[in-house]
């Protein structure tokens, strides 16, 4: 059982593949900071039936879209956790983006992904700075969890599954 998850968490996958898997609990929010030139973060909130739990797993950009490995439970409380995903998901904003003729080769590409099920879920993706229009105050919050996140410890008590 233990070399099953083991090899589950540490294969090469896509963001969407895996909604539910049973040792992980099931994904609701995940944040991705994909830098050009190197390795990134993707974050990502699962609900488990007693708590809210925050993993974090190398992502990077490939020119068919971002790729994940591995994850590592991360320490934080999850009235903590249960907050910031309440603030990410009912926040307001326009979602309609003014077309803009930006171009470049560096820079970091963010990804919001919310699952309210295997058929629903929204990703908001942009490039860089804001995108405008409205979007700039959300976009501020996503940053500022990020580097929340980025200061996390791994969680010791969970992470007997993910050791490898």
């Amino acid at each position: 059982m233990i070399e099953e998850i083991e090899n589950e968490l540490y294969r090469r996958r896509r963001p969407i593949e895996e909604l539910v898997f049973s040792s992980i609990g099931t994904r609701k929010m995940q944040i991705l900071k994909l830098p050009v030139d190197d390795q990134g973060w993707a974050f990502e909130f699962s609900l488990t039936k007693e708590e809210m739990v925050l993993s974090r797993s190398i992502a990077w950009l490939k020119e068919d879209g971002p790729w994940l490995k591995g994850y590592e439970p991360l320490l934080c409380p999850t009235d903590a956790l249960k907050g910031i995903f309440s603030k990410l998901t009912n926040f307001t904003m326009p979602y309609f983006l003014p077309h803009l003729n930006v171009a470049g080769v560096g820079g970091i590409s963010y990804e919001i992904t919310i699952w309210g099920g295997i058929y629903q879920s929204i990703t908001l993706r942009w490039w860089g700075d804001a995108p405008g229009a409205g979007w700039n105050t959300f976009t501020d919050l996503v940053l500022e969890n990020i580097s929340f996140f980025e200061s996390l410890p791994i969680d010791p008590k969970l992470n007997k599954w993910w050791e490898k």
